[in-house]
């Protein structure tokens, strides 16, 4: 959806990182949605190099999951776009501190989302760089918050095997 309704209808190149499923030697033989549809002139996919190289090589990063790929994006000085799905959908907390450091769309199934990215995409990349600059500082202190981890104390390990136990196995479960 967001290739066809998105990314065909600005004037850039885009290139999407196919996301490695696990750590096996064996061939992935799922079949992709990007290998069944006709990709626009403007989009390439990719599945090497790993995100770790890849993304230092890029103007702007979009990223759908709260994952390992996130902390690669932010961590690469690159302009981040990360896509909050309904779905799935970032903890308040979360939400609020990344909201004011990294840009944020909201995607929702009224696809209004659509016009919001192709709004932002299609701003020139000295503007969207402007504004990545103003939130240079909310996004220091989410990367030191939610990626990188705060400064380690005393009994940080006791609390947070605390907090997992006290959230019980049930609600383990439902994350």
């Amino acid at each position: 959806q967001m290739i066809l309704n998105v990314f065909s209808k600005i004037k850039k190149d885009v290139f999407i990182k196919m996301r490695k499923k696990g750590l096996f030697t064996t061939p992935d033989q799922r079949k992709y949605p990007m290998e069944i549809i006709e990709m626009p002139q403007n989009v390439k996919v990719k599945e090497n190099p790993d995100m770790r190289f890849m993304r230092l090589a890029r103007d702007l990063l979009v990223v759908d999951m709260a994952t390992s790929t996130l902390g690669w994006a932010v961590t690469s000085n690159v302009p981040v776009i990360y896509m909050n799905h309904e779905k799935s959908p970032l903890e308040d907390e979360v939400y609020e501190a990344m909201k004011s450091a990294l840009f944020l769309i909201d995607v929702k199934a009224d696809n209004k989302w659509e016009n919001e990215l192709i709004e932002l995409l299609s701003m020139p990349l000295s503007e969207i760089k402007k504004e990545w600059q103003e939130m240079e500082e909310k996004r220091k202190k989410f990367k030191k918050n939610y990626l990188t981890g705060v400064k380690r104390e005393k009994n940080d390990f006791y609390r947070w095997i605390q907090y997992i136990s006290d959230l019980g196995v049930e609600e383990l479960r439902k994350r």
